[in-house]
């Protein structure tokens, strides 16, 4: 029991108190800090006196155990995290006084079997509800105005979404969430068993996460749509899909993991396709990019195992990092010869006056390689996910390496290497660092600052049980 003369109760107070079974909080406590009960996961129950105004952030987090929660008549918000995980919870009731349920403020809390959320509810957080997988129902109140991305996603209870009559922003026809003029789809309900969908003729946008991990392997898309969302196709079992000839903007994620997906082909009015958007499409072979084309986001085809063969168009400008990394098919990159940015020579992708290499393509034949003369920089992941080259010969006027080789050689030019600049190499055994290089050292398997402060690459291709950190050594680098 608290004493009545404490009036706050502060940041991290009883995290990872995991013999807490229960607590009595005074009525004078008027605020609770972020993570206060953080993993107390054997607590059963809790009372927040009234005066309380805001489940704080982390405030509940993992409050496994926690059966019964009653929150105070005044609560305002259910911060980010806030009751994350309190797994054990089978109903709550929200007061009408709530206006907002943040970013995964409930997530996970796979307990709950019923929720009516309150007239006062202005705004639902990204994830806010996010694998509340016994969920049964969900009335989108009256005065809600914002739905984020992914608020119900694996709520595989839900099958229909109802809106309060009077909502100026949302509706919900045959169970689906849209916006209240019909132009944005905004939720599938993940309930539903449906393996095929047309979306209505009308919807201009379909939002993020909308129709992700739901169980359709056809889906008819309409004229009208001009953008689709973050991850809104991702996990679909679709093999193929025809995108409309106006579509112009592709988000991040939103085919990722659509392991059935062979090919794709997009229209010329696409001009940017959002980072990660065919990641992981184990299943494709041939992706057709838009003459229309200018951005290409980081990421955006990584892992697409079976992916052979890729052509940038003219106007591709922007092009990010890792963009085709463990593409193992792709044994090389054409480039439009009309293309100002971009050209290829040997099958490796360089930008126009070769001083960049950007993207040495995971397929790509041989054992070893030499960096031309020309390049100064390695783009991130240049090499990444490469298990045919054993190593790597760097040009002398390299002075920004960002790399799967045995050995590497870093010459007296290289002075800084960027974020992740050794990932996936699991073969590299030993980076030989020139004598003159005044930026780094290698000592025991370990590559370090010269001055040994910082930590940038241990060989993991020596199989070590135990890793002893230099004690010199006060940051490990990305």
């Amino acid at each position: 029991t608290i004493p009545d003369s404490v009036t706050s109760i502060g940041e991290y107070a009883f995290s990872g108190c995991s013999s807490l079974t229960s607590i009595t909080i005074p009525d004078s406590v008027t605020s609770i800090g972020d993570y206060a009960f953080y993993y107390c996961d054997k607590l059963k129950s809790l009372e927040i006196p009234d005066g309380v105004t805001e489940i704080s952030e982390y405030m509940l987090y993992a409050c496994l155990g926690l059966e019964s929660l009653a929150l105070p008549k005044d609560l305002y918000e259910i911060c980010d995290y806030g009751l994350y995980a309190c797994e054990s919870l089978k109903t709550i009731d929200i007061p009408d006084s709530v206006v907002g349920i943040a970013n995964y403020a409930m997530y996970d809390c796979i307990g709950l079997t019923e929720l009516e959320l309150p007239s006062s509810l202005r705004a639902l957080g990204a994830y806010s509800l996010y694998k509340c997988t016994n969920l049964k129902t969900v009335k989108i109140p009256s005065n809600v105005t914002s739905v984020g991305d992914g608020s119900f996603l694996d709520c595989t209870g839900i099958e229909k979404f109802t809106v309060a009559a009077g909502n100026e922003t949302y509706c919900a026809k045959d169970g689906i969430l849209y916006s209240k003029d019909m132009t944005e789809l905004v939720c599938f309900p993940r309930g539903r068993k449906d393996t095929s969908f047309s979306v209505p003729v009308g919807v201009t946008k379909i939002g993020g996460e909308a129709l992700s991990r739901t169980q359709i392997k056809t889906l008819k898309l309409p004229s009208t749509l001009r953008e689709i969302g973050d991850y809104a196709f991702a996990e679909l079992p679709i093999e193929s899909i025809d995108l409309p000839a106006k579509l112009t903007t592709i988000g991040g994620d939103v085919f990722c993991k659509c392991d059935a997906l062979r090919e794709i082909k997009l229209p010329d009015s696409v001009t940017e396709i959002g980072a990660e958007a065919f990641n992981e499409c184990a299943a494709l072979e041939k992706g057709t990019l838009p003459a229309s084309l200018t951005t290409l986001g980081q990421f955006a085809f990584s892992g697409c195992v079976r992916l052979a063969e890729i052509t940038l168009p003219a106007l591709l400008e922007n092009l990010g990092d890792a963009a085709f990394m463990g593409c193992t098919s792709l044994k090389t990159i054409a480039v439009n010869k009309k293309n100002g940015w971009f050209t290829v020579e040997n099958g490796v992708l360089y930008n126009k006056n070769k001083t960049t290499l950007v993207c040495y393509p995971s397929g790509l034949a041989g054992t070893t390689f030499a960096v031309p003369n020309a390049v100064a920089t390695i783009a991130p992941y240049a090499f990444a996910v490469n298990h045919t080259l054993t190593a790597v010969t760097l040009s002398d006027r390299l002075t920004e390496y960002v790399t799967e080789m045995k050995t590497i050689t870093l010459p007296k030019s290289v002075a800084t290497l960027g974020a992740g600049v050794f990932a996936f190499c699991s073969s590299l055994e030993k980076i030989d660092v020139a004598k003159d290089n005044a930026a780094f050292k290698w000592e025991n398997d370990t590559l370090l600052s010269a001055d040994g402060y910082k930590l940038y690459f241990y060989s993991p291709a020596n199989k070590a049980e135990e890793v002893i950190v230099p004690l010199s050594v006060a940051q490990l680098m990305d």
